[in-house]
């Protein structure tokens, strides 16, 4: 496959119920090599119809249990379904792969995170926000101000993301 190396990772994670998935989701690239992150988009529902980044013709129709793949050519993907997906991300850095499936763009999230590193190795995170509240981010209480945020395509400028690479310094 595409994804051969010495790397030696699993991925997985946990599965939800249904009434917890939504129709809008959207995807940050990580840092794997390529061919980059894939996404596995699954329906729930018969007929659905899966539209990218603000398109009006759907790239996909898939029915129940039934599952697309997107790789994830640009930095960041809006996915948009016609009836309630799960959609889940590998991902990683390198070689080494990661893999969740993503909260729909609903999702409350968390207004403060922990984080505990166990190792000197880069840390590299991405953010998701609604746009005008990209300078709401701290790290250790020091406000996140040299962060790039570009438009995630398709939301009509109303969402930002930003791939970011810690400094040692900032943890």
């Amino acid at each position: 496959g595409p994804f051969q190396s010495n790397c030696a990772d699993l991925v997985g994670d946990q599965i939800l119920p249904i009434n917890m998935l939504g129709k809008e989701y959207i995807a940050i690239r990580t840092y794997l090599n390529a061919p980059f992150d894939q996404l596995f988009i699954t329906a729930t529902v018969n007929n659905t119809h899966i539209y990218v980044d603000g398109s009006a013709v759907a790239s996909a129709t898939i029915n129940a249990g039934e599952t697309y793949n997107l790789a994830m050519n640009a930095e960041s993907v809006h996915i948009i379904a016609s009836e309630p997906v799960a959609v889940w991300q590998i991902a990683g850095s390198g070689c080494e792969f990661g893999a969740a499936i993503l909260p729909q763009i609903k999702c409350t999230g968390s207004k403060r995170i922990s984080y505990v590193r166990i190792s000197s190795y880069q840390l590299k995170m991405n953010l998701l926000v609604r746009a005008g509240h990209q300078q709401n981010f701290t790290i250790n209480n020091i406000p996140l101000t040299n962060a790039t945020f570009s438009y995630v395509p398709g939301t009509n400028n109303q969402w930002m993301y930003c791939r970011y690479d810690l400094s040692s310094s900032q943890y």
